[in-house]
């Protein structure tokens, strides 16, 4: 069990993207971020901390965040990634 969850940790730091350190006994990042009362406030001090890109873990979900107009952008339009 424990080989698991710390390959699935893993997954941000062997891309090299920054991002929290994930707690096993919060599920990831998810109590970190949305168990805080002021959930834009949370995400504007870790764009701020880790840079306009970094990644979390939702449960044992990696998500990466995007906090820059122009590469979101990037991924939508001229990408073409359809999330629908």
């Amino acid at each position: 069990i424990v080989r698991y969850v710390k390959k699935k940790y893993s997954y941000w730091s062997n891309l090299s993207v920054s991002g929290p350190k994930p707690s096993v006994f919060a599920f990831g990042n998810a109590f970190q971020i949305s168990g805080s009362t002021d959930v834009p406030k949370t995400e504007v001090s870790l764009v701020q901390k880790y840079g306009q890109i970094y990644g979390t873990y939702a449960f044992f979900t990696p998500t990466l965040t995007v906090a820059d107009p122009e590469v979101i952008k990037h991924i939508l339009v001229k990408v073409k990634i359809s999330i629908f």
